[in-house]
């Protein structure tokens, strides 16, 4: 598919000059063709029928995950499906085994997403919350405020790769490092970087995505990547 059938695939960008790609991007021809598709050919259950249009669901279904594990460049069994990025770093909340003294650090650059959930949810899980700030200046991420709070309390780092509100990116790769030193883990919000840069993925402990951003896919879509090496750590208490 060439440039021009890709920014031409577009239907509303005829009506608008739309440039909120930070909320959502628009919804190419083949994603409306593909979801239609699947509605008029095999909308049924995923996994819960013997009959062809769940099968051919189900088909469709491990597919799509091989694709977009492909595209991250991990293992089609370390990706789950959800419905947005709040709901992935919800099931990454409540999965954790927390213990007494365990502290989630996260910055103010955050999404409220990867925020309001770790400051309302403390209490009932029994962590702490450290909130460190960031450089006014260049929009990154307070390191030597990090480095003072990150200690063998640290259970996980919850950070934004790219700065919704400033389109500033943070130095992640440093701050797993800084993470793994400790023993914690590190959560990657990369609602506005997947689909835009490429990375090594496959490093972090916890990827949370929507589909419906730099993925281009529709709203009500997102993805969760678990490290292999994790999951076995991980209890889910939804």
């Amino acid at each position: 598919m060439g440039l021009d059938e890709i920014v031409n695939g577009f239907p509303l960008k005829e009506e608008w000059v739309y440039l909120d790609n930070a909320a959502t991007s628009l919804k190419h021809e083949r994603v409306i063709r593909a979801m239609e598709r699947a509605l008029r050919e095999f909308g049924v259950n995923v996994g819960r029928g013997a009959h062809p249009p769940g099968e051919r669901a189900t088909e469709e279904f491990e597919r799509a995950r091989d694709i977009v594990a492909s595209f991250l460049g991990v293992e089609p069994e370390c990706l789950a499906f959800t419905l947005n990025t709040t709901h992935s770093i919800h099931y990454v909340l409540a999965s954790i085994r927390w213990e007494k003294g365990d502290v989630v650090v996260t910055t103010a650059l955050e999404h409220h997403s990867n925020l309001v959930p770790w400051l309302k949810f403390s209490e009932t899980f029994g962590f702490e919350v450290e909130v460190v700030g960031f450089n006014r200046e260049n929009g990154e991420i307070d390191m030597t405020e990090l480095e003072t709070v990150v200690d063998d309390d640290t259970r996980l780092i919850a950070i934004t790769h790219e700065s919704n509100a400033l389109g500033s990116l943070q130095p992640v790769d440093e701050i797993l490092e800084l993470a793994e030193e400790f023993g914690a883990y590190v959560l990657l919000d990369a609602a506005q970087s997947l689909g835009h840069m490429d990375h090594d993925w496959s490093r972090y402990h916890f990827i949370a995505a929507p589909g419906h951003k730099g993925l281009l896919g529709p709203h009500g879509t997102g993805i969760l990547y678990v490290r292999e090496d994790v999951m076995e750590e991980l209890e889910l208490r939804l």
